[in-house]
């Protein structure tokens, strides 16, 4: 095997000869997938992460109004996915 570019010496021919190319797979490149935050029906943010063991920052629910929000439970799995924000109405004697 040689070498890309690589000078091949002594080769006496007589008659034909027949090299072969020899191919080494590249390294294929990681994955990414997105995680789509959406809070009353509208995008809020995009992240993005290259598999399930990958660490991501989850943003913050946005406010609204007479409401406490958080985000339905999900897990990254190296897969796309949609997460909604949950709202449940603040209790009246909640401070």
């Amino acid at each position: 095997a040689y070498d890309d570019g690589q000078t091949v010496l002594n080769l006496k021919i007589s008659g034909s000869i027949t090299l072969y190319a020899q191919w080494t797979p590249a390294e294929s490149p990681r994955q990414r997938y997105y995680v789509s935050f959406k809070a009353d029906n509208r995008l809020f943010i995009i992240r993005y992460y290259e598999g399930a063991s990958e660490l991501m920052t989850v943003p913050k629910v946005p406010v609204k109004e007479g409401y406490i929000g958080y985000w339905e439970p999900y897990e990254l799995n190296d897969r796309n996915l949609l997460v909604r924000a949950v709202y449940v109405k603040a209790d009246a004697d909640t401070p």
